[in-house]
């Protein structure tokens, strides 16, 4: 019986963008002394604060055109949040350094602000930046000698703070006290507020605050931010150095819309990312990238389980010479390779191959192409044709190498293809014997076993024998060569049948073992084996 192996494998993972952002523009808030971000597109490397200014930073970099809230969308973004913690000092050899100027601040912020309602921007676009310091460049509030709220300005927005400075110093910093837990954090801020406090009765805090790692390591950090317009905006942060370590956060649509003043998700929004530092200072950089986004892509396909190469072989000559591969998605379309190039034609799901090597599909729906390059699906072709409608097998031994019962070596054999399943259901292998795992013995030299003549009626008797056999020609012609042939392909014995009807071997001579006896009738051959035991 012939036995299939499927193997399903979930593949998934495509590039592909989440929004088709057309360029950004980098800002600075006009009272911090600093060079403007440059612009650019996906993939720049923003710098937004750097590790040598120690009088006030706030730089920004937002995306060109605005986004509305009735679509979905994703942005992800690589940050840097620089090589130094809160409590080191300025490890350059600048003024500043000398001066004791501290490193570590202050952090970096994602911002949604409504189009069209100006800001500190001239232009009246929505894009803005912030104040320095622990504002984090996305926070309006300004300090004239007076405690919070004071020079506090309201804002139609909504930023996700990922904070690196404790500002939390209640009676010893208390204009500067944003009530920050110890840990590197991140959190929903609304109305233009970085403090944790409640000003005016209102908590500017929209969900609980999220504690997280070290995030100073000098070292990228990965964030992907969703809009829903069903659930919401969410966060979901990751280090690449811990890739099993997810940070995350969500916040409902309702709390957004509230945040940004907006009716409903019929509103336009720009968006970029904000950064700021004080007195301490980091080189903090963001660069805007393609989101890897999931495919929901599976492949299969099933090949035959024939012989000694297990379940991922198709032999050219035998068994079945294409392939199918399934998608779970309509609409995908395949292309195969061959030794890792592609194949021209054909691309379609079905596929048979023509030659010898390895081969393997890669589908494509949409935007999520996968592979099978290299996985449980990745399959070989051998070819063993010998002839016309003859294939090679590699006739097994002894039963120490599979399933084979006679014997201590090997040998290849060229069978008619219908004599291959009597020859694998005694553990031969399909092809050569060539050394390769599963396939015991050195090569031979090849054994010519032909298509089988018509049935002569032939017995031979006993078998297994003790080296005595009888074999009854029955209906041979009397011009009938009979072969005795050993293990090793070697003839041994060679008579004519004559007229007799029952012919007389001893084998006992030539010892135990295996054993072919071959009729040659004109161009028509039969072959029987017989077994020769202690």
């Amino acid at each position: 019986m012939r036995k299939f192996y499927s193997s399903v494998l979930a593949l998934g993972i495509g590039v592909a963008a989440c929004a088709q952002f057309t360029g950004f523009t980098g800002v600075t808030n006009a009272g911090a002394p600093g060079t403007t971000p440059p612009t650019g597109g996906i993939g720049t490397v923003f710098t937004l604060t750097n590790e040598t200014n120690h009088f006030g930073q706030a730089k920004g970099v937002w995306a060109n055109a605005p986004q509305s809230l009735a679509s979905n969308f994703s942005v992800c973004a690589v940050m840097n949040f620089g090589r130094f913690n809160e409590s080191g000092l300025q490890a350059n050899t600048d003024a500043a350094a000398a001066a004791g100027k501290r490193t570590g601040a202050d952090g970096i912020a994602f911002v949604l602000a409504q189009a069209g309602t100006g800001f500190n921007n001239p232009n009246g676009n929505g894009i803005y930046v912030g104040e320095t310091g622990e504002e984090i460049g996305y926070g309006t509030s300004y300090y004239a000698g007076g405690l919070p709220p004071d020079g506090f300005t309201a804002r139609n927005t909504i930023a996700v703070e990922f904070d690196t400075w404790q500002n939390h110093f209640p009676g010893v910093d208390g204009a500067r006290d944003l009530l920050d837990p110890a840990a590197d954090h991140m959190a929903f801020m609304r109305r233009g507020s970085a403090s944790h406090g409640i000003a005016n009765g209102i908590n500017n805090t929209v969900t609980p605050v999220i504690s997280l790692p070290e995030l100073e390591t000098g070292t990228p950090w990965n964030v992907n931010i969703s809009w829903n317009t069903t659930t919401g905006l969410s966060v979901d942060l990751v280090n690449p150095a811990a890739p099993g370590t997810h940070y995350t956060m969500s916040t409902s649509v309702a709390d957004v819309l509230a945040a940004l003043g907006a009716a409903n998700i019929n509103t336009s929004v720009n968006w970029g990312f904000n950064a700021g530092t004080g007195l301490a200072a980091n080189e903090q950089t963001v660069q805007i990238v393609n989101c890897v986004t999931p495919c929901a892509l599976a492949v299969d396909y099933s090949v035959p389980s024939l012989s000694c190469d297990g379940s991922r072989t198709i032999f050219l000559g035998y068994g079945p010479q294409s392939i199918t591969a399934i998608a779970n998605l309509t609409g995908t379309t395949f292309q195969w390779f061959f030794n890792g190039n592609p194949i021209a034609s054909p691309g379609g799901a079905t596929f048979t191959p023509t030659a010898e090597g390895t081969y393997y599909v890669v589908a494509t729906n949409g935007a999520c192409s996968v592979s099978t390059q290299g996985t449980a699906l990745q399959f070989s072709v051998r070819d063993i044709r010998c002839g016309n409608n003859k294939v090679y097998v590699c006739h097994k031994e002894n039963g120490v190498h599979g399933n084979g019962t006679i014997g201590d070596n090997a040998h290849t054999l060229c069978v008619a293809v219908s004599a291959v399943p009597a020859h694998l259901a005694h553990g031969d292998c399909l092809g050569q014997c060539d050394g390769d795992a599963g396939r015991p013995g050195t090569p031979a030299a090849t054994i010519e076993e032909p298509v089988a003549a018509p049935q002569l009626a032939v017995g031979i008797y006993p078998n297994p024998s003790r080296g005595q056999i009888q074999v009854n020609l029955a209906n041979a012609n009397p011009k009938s060569q009979i072969y005795i042939i050993n293990s090793r392909g070697t003839v041994v014995e060679k008579r004519a049948a004559g007229t007799g009807r029952t012919l007389t071997f001893d084998l006992k001579k030539y010892g135990v073992g295996v054993y072919m006896v071959k009729i040659v009738t004109g161009n028509s051959e039969q072959i029987s084996k017989v077994i020769v035991q202690d």
